[in-house]
């Protein structure tokens, strides 16, 4: 059952596809425990206990951000959105660096989901930070010629109908 959820929900490109089932039926089949109580704290809502929109103004302003979310992930984009937008009218912020996608036909495990864009945007990410601080950047490859028109489509869309979004 659960090696048919695998070959289903992944994809092909997800190796070991197999160990991956097992691993999957090991972690589910045991009795339950911190499944519940996340369910419990969670059955009114999720909300953060310190949120992040709070926090990461504090960050020194070198430091890069990067959020990525899957275009059907259960966490919602909207706080991140919010996060950029406030930040770019800050002017304690002005310089930094926050990016924002959202990774098409992927949900909460982006990096299962979509690896070879999960790790587009990464590369991608890492190589601008390094030419902006002065580093030498590493050479890497984008999984594909169309990669980099697919990563600016990501970052488009995750911040599309952030102008919608109430400050929090």
């Amino acid at each position: 059952m659960i090696q048919g959820y695998v070959n289903r929900r992944f994809h092909e490109s997800v190796t070991n596809k197999p160990e991956f089932a097992e691993y999957m039926y090991q972690h589910w089949q045991g009795q339950a425990s911190g499944e519940l109580a996340l369910q419990a704290m969670l059955s009114p809502g999720a909300f953060a206990k310190r949120p992040l929109i709070d926090r990461i103004p504090e960050l020194n302003p070198k430091i890069p951000i990067t959020f990525i979310y899957g275009d059907r992930d259960w966490m919602d984009i909207r706080p991140a959105q919010r996060i950029k937008r406030r930040l770019a009218q800050d002017p304690v912020s002005a310089g930094r660096v926050v990016r924002c996608f959202e990774l098409e036909e992927a949900g909460h495990q982006l990096m299962i989901d979509q690896p070879d864009s999960f790790n587009d945007i990464l590369l991608q990410a890492i190589h601008e930070d390094e030419v902006a601080m002065g580093l030498r950047p590493h050479k890497f490859e984008l999984s594909s010629p169309s990669s980099l028109e697919a990563i600016m489509r990501m970052e488009a869309a995750g911040m599309k109908n952030a102008h919608q979004t109430s400050e929090a």
